[in-house]
């Protein structure tokens, strides 16, 4: 085995305690677990940003790292990683400056595959790492972790953006259509820089920027068509279309409510609806796909995937039901059952690679 799948297998093992506190910080938030009294910093605030630039930033930097290669490249996983930790456990200004390390890493990474190679998904990935770069960057300047939040999510969402726009080459499309996606995730990443100066004028432009490429993905994404399939190719894209639905109406309620506003019900309702309806989809579909590439680690399917992917969506359509009635007993249920769907879905993934063992020791030499 070469020294990439090894380190990657090794830095996998960051990700779970930095979900599982991620995870607690969002029931703690929800007055559902005491508040910790250890950290130097508040972790029901920074909820948001640890799961972003640590879980998630850990995660994509690590899947970029085993696709890319190169030092830079390997530096931005454990960063990220251990960035988050230090915001927690250790002096605030070394974690974040960390974290915004990582997010360097990224970018230098990204931008320098994007220049060589002239693709136009290559050049929204880096430009997806320059967002968690500037949110990372307001946060270790001072600002409110309310304030870098749209740059943080701008950031999950333009990369998974770009990795379909990638995977659309299979659909046949007008030419026009690409030029419209450019249009589109241009527009969705100047409104998320200009979150930092002007609020109130960027909201509606991210909800519009967001209710379009919805619609695009909705029209030229693979996802239409696997989904009529069987498997796995079926799971992934119910995951998908469910992902879209959800980013649709967080664009939405940003074009037609406003701002983020910390502690508001409203924009709780739009944060969750994109972290975990959007995002957190995405990660379920793509786990049996990209856990095999990233650690060589065998997957096979298994029906019982589908159990933790319903229980998230109906987690999400509590939070946000709960999210825009101000109603906290709806939305503590929804954050208990986000938990549960999640951890259905650690299982289940362990039980699909212990069934995969399974059939390479039965199969015959």
């Amino acid at each position: 085995m070469s020294a990439s799948p090894r380190l990657a297998r090794l830095l996998l093992l960051l990700l779970p305690p930095l979900l599982v506190l991620g995870i607690l910080g969002g029931l703690a938030r929800l007055g559902l677990l005491p508040a910790p009294v250890h950290a130097p910093v508040n972790t029901l605030v920074w909820h948001g940003p640890l799961l972003i630039s640590g879980f998630f930033g850990a995660l994509i930097s690590l899947e970029r790292a085993v696709a890319t290669g190169g030092w830079v490249a390997w530096t931005a996983p454990p960063l990220a990683g251990l960035g988050a930790l230090i915001l927690l456990w250790g002096p605030p200004q070394a974690g974040l400056a960390l974290l915004s390390l990582a997010s360097l890493g990224l970018f230098l990474g990204s931008a320098a595959l994007a220049w060589r190679r002239r693709e136009d998904h290559l050049a929204w990935l880096a430009a997806a790492a320059l967002l968690w770069l500037v949110a990372n960057l307001s946060w270790l300047a001072g600002r409110s972790p309310v304030d870098g939040l749209p740059a943080g999510i701008g950031f999950l969402v333009l990369t998974i953006l770009a990795e379909r726009l990638e995977l659309s080459r299979l659909v046949p499309k007008p030419a026009w259509a690409r030029a419209l996606f450019a249009a589109l995730a241009a527009l969705y990443l100047l409104s998320t820089l200009l979150h930092l100066l002007t609020p109130a004028l960027a909201a509606p432009l991210t909800g519009l920027a967001l209710l379009g490429l919805t619609g695009w993905l909705l029209r030229f994404d693979i996802a239409r068509l696997t989904v009529r399939q069987t498997g796995l190719p079926r799971f992934v894209a119910l995951c998908l279309l469910a992902g879209y639905g959800w980013a649709a109406l967080a664009g939405l309620g940003l074009l037609l409510t406003g701002p983020l506003v910390a502690g508001q019900g409203r924009s709780d309702a739009i944060i969750h609806a994109l972290l975990l309806g959007f995002v957190m989809s995405m990660v379920m579909g793509h786990a049996p796909i990209v856990l095999p590439a990233v650690a060589r680690i065998r997957v096979r399917f298994h029906r019982g995937l589908f159990g933790p992917l319903v229980v998230l969506n109906l987690s999400v359509l509590l939070r946000v039901v709960g999210g825009l009635g101000e109603i906290l007993p709806l939305r503590r249920l929804a954050a208990v059952m986000s938990t549960v769907s999640l951890l259905m879905f650690v299982v289940m993934m362990v039980i699909a690679v212990r069934l995969s063992a399974r059939e390479v020791v039965r199969r015959p030499a």
